[in-house]
């Protein structure tokens, strides 16, 4: 009786998360009574508080899944011993199926920030952060092992997160897709912009060297057509 008690509870207590979730995303958290998410529960309002003493109580847990998920992909990344590039798709392709599964909660916390307690805001923040230099210093590894092309790697990451923070729209233009999809899609378009051609790849300073002095008679070659171009064509203008 235990058991079926405490599972009841936990199913009213998410039906609550879900429907609260829901009505903030839609009508805006500020604008969103207790009564109203009560009425959207198919409970008293007295009864709602036998699970949340306060709207941002609801609010706040809604705030501290989606940070524990993203803590929980940081922590799963970090303990992967594989290559950078094994390492960056797991993490775009984890990112991307937790934000597309999950995309209310996301704007949850970045359209909310002012209402939720300091230690949730900072907990998300903070998560957000390591996130961010995950990645960096993922990339970092990459370019270093030859894997990548040569890059900046802060200003790419911030524009690999802004793309994965607009998986939370993932409904533009009406396609229908999996989150596992959408994220599949991403992370491959991302990899596949940054990813340097196996020809290309260098795994030591012998092999970069060798690259660099490819390069630099591809240019000579360049620069001496070039040359030869606008010679002959003042040899004829000249005639």
């Amino acid at each position: 009786m235990a058991r079926a008690s405490t599972m009841r509870y936990q199913n009213v207590a998410n039906d609550i998360l879900t429907k609260a979730a829901r009505l903030f995303d839609e009508q805006g958290y500020g604008q969103t009574s207790l009564q109203d998410i009560a009425d959207a529960v198919g409970i008293a309002r007295p009864s709602l508080y036998h699970y949340f003493t306060s709207k941002e109580g609801i609010l706040s847990t809604l705030v501290e899944r989606t940070t524990l998920a993203r803590e929980e992909i940081i922590s799963a990344v970090k303990d992967m011993d594989d290559s950078p590039l094994i390492r960056l798709q797991t993490l775009l392709r984890l990112v991307g199926e937790s934000t597309s599964s999950n995309p209310t909660g996301l704007r949850l916390a970045l359209n909310n920030d002012g209402a939720l307690p300091q230690e949730v805001r900072r907990r998300s923040a903070y998560s957000r952060r390591l996130l961010f230099e995950l990645l960096v210093s993922t990339l970092a590894e990459g370019v270093d092992s030859g894997s990548l092309r040569p890059m900046n790697e802060r200003e790419v990451a911030a524009t690999v997160i802004a793309a994965l923070t607009g998986l939370q729209y993932r409904d533009i233009g009406g396609v229908e897709m999996s989150p596992q999809h959408i994220a599949g899609l991403l992370e491959e378009l991302i990899v596949f912009g940054m990813s340097q051609p196996l020809d290309r790849q260098a795994s030591n300073l012998e092999e970069a060297l060798e690259l660099l002095h490819q390069d630099l008679e591809l240019v000579e070659r360049h620069a001496r057509s070039s040359s030869s171009e606008t010679t002959g064509g003042s040899e004829k203008r000249g005639k």
